[in-house]
């Protein structure tokens, strides 16, 4: 399996629940639970948390009136800035997906119970992995280190990280030097992951 982002907290959750069917896992950057508790005291989590609903909102509102255009904040925080190592292919399609409603509902109902319902089952399910295959790449960039609470965040996610692979007796960390989507601005390093975790399988 792979998952990236809270998509890996979903892919180790099932790994949990059903070590039967996990051959091997890659996280890609995966997010952890209470994270946000690490990252901030609880005046600060707060603050993000009435922040990025306030963002979310404002891009629902501008999604349908075709105003989430280059240039626009939400756009600048939502879709990004032109990454010129991606293809005219790939930056229409995150685009698309980015300036569709239903994505920011989607992500609203998953932050939403991000600290929640999401770490309660990972809290009721968690165990020990055994020798499961794992690789588990941490984005060396998530974060403005140049910034004192940069460092300070991706210094505790590394450690977060360090902490899930410590689950499995076969499970290597590796810290990829671009920003938090990986897959995008590094694909060779998943699919070499993927190759890695697929030749730990007996």
């Amino acid at each position: 399996m792979v998952g990236h982002s809270i998509g890996g907290m979903a892919a180790w959750l099932f790994a949990f629940l059903h070590p039967e069917e996990v051959a091997g896992l890659v996280l890609v950057d995966s997010s952890c639970e209470r994270q946000l508790e690490r990252w901030f005291t609880t005046e600060e989590k707060l603050s993000a948390r009435r922040a990025g609903q306030r963002a979310r909102a404002r891009a629902l509102a501008m999604a349908p009136a075709g105003q989430l255009v280059p240039g626009a904040d939400a756009y600048r925080m939502f879709v990004g800035l032109p990454d010129p190592t991606l293809s005219a292919a790939m930056s229409e399609s995150l685009h698309r997906q980015r300036t569709a409603r239903v994505y920011f509902r989607a992500l609203g109902s998953e932050m939403d119970s991000f600290e929640t319902r999401s770490t309660a089952e990972l809290d009721e399910a968690r165990r020990r992995l055994g020798r499961l295959p794992m690789v588990l790449l941490t984005a060396a960039r998530s974060f403005d280190s140049a910034q004192e609470s940069g460092a300070r965040h991706q210094a505790a996610l590394s450690a977060m990280h360090s902490e899930i692979t410590a689950r499995s007796g076969r499970a290597v960390q590796q810290t990829i030097g671009c920003g938090h989507m990986i897959q995008l601005e590094r694909p060779e390093a998943v699919i070499a992951a993927v190759n890695e975790v697929l030749e730990m399988i007996d």
